[in-house]
């Protein structure tokens, strides 16, 4: 999982905080959220129902919103999952930050996931190689996606973290390419 993914996963976390904190006297979170509160089910529960109202959003260089869409229960998962590590590194801390651990855990991914409508099979995927290798065609790109694709067991995710940028943030060293 890239750096990228999980600060992302953690931001949604801490914007939940903000809105509790927005809040004021109604809310029953917020900046000063102890860890032990931040472990317990109705912690983890008001997130869920505050998650499931939060569209994800994709933001051009001037900050305004481009794409919108409904949030899958699948990425608040996602974020409960990054939240459950934080709190046990604060509990795992040399001095500890926190004697208590999350009671809850990520509601499981078939449980969150949308259901797979099809699956593309050994044939199918030959004759998409095979499309997207065909000479004097401008396909690389589909040619590249198709190899990550595969790489990664079809994870968009992890085919998105893909990067050869030598400043890419993708848990270590770009690779360098040799001409």
């Amino acid at each position: 999982m890239s750096a990228d993914s999980i600060a992302g996963r953690l931001a949604h976390v801490v914007a939940f905080l903000d809105a509790e904190q927005a809040l004021g006297a109604e809310g029953r979170f917020g900046h000063a959220t102890s860890c032990a509160a931040a472990c317990s089910s109705v912690f983890v529960h008001a997130f869920r129902a505050w998650s499931r109202l939060q569209p994800v959003e994709w933001r051009n260089g001037k900050g305004e919103v481009t794409v919108s869409r409904i949030r899958s229960p699948a990425a608040t998962e996602a974020s409960i999952a990054q939240l459950i590590a934080v709190l046990n590194h604060a509990a795992n801390a040399e001095p500890p930050r926190s004697d208590k651990r999350p009671i809850y855990k990520p509601l499981p991914a078939r449980q969150v996931q949308r259901q797979r409508r099809t699956r593309i099979g050994v044939d199918e995927l030959a004759k998409m190689f095979a499309y997207a290798a065909e000479p004097d065609r401008q396909r690389g790109s589909l040619h590249a996606f198709l190899v990550a694709s595969v790489c990664t067991i079809a994870r968009p995710g992890a085919v998105m973290d893909i990067s050869v940028a030598p400043n890419a943030s993708n848990g270590g060293p770009a690779p360098q390419l040799s001409t």
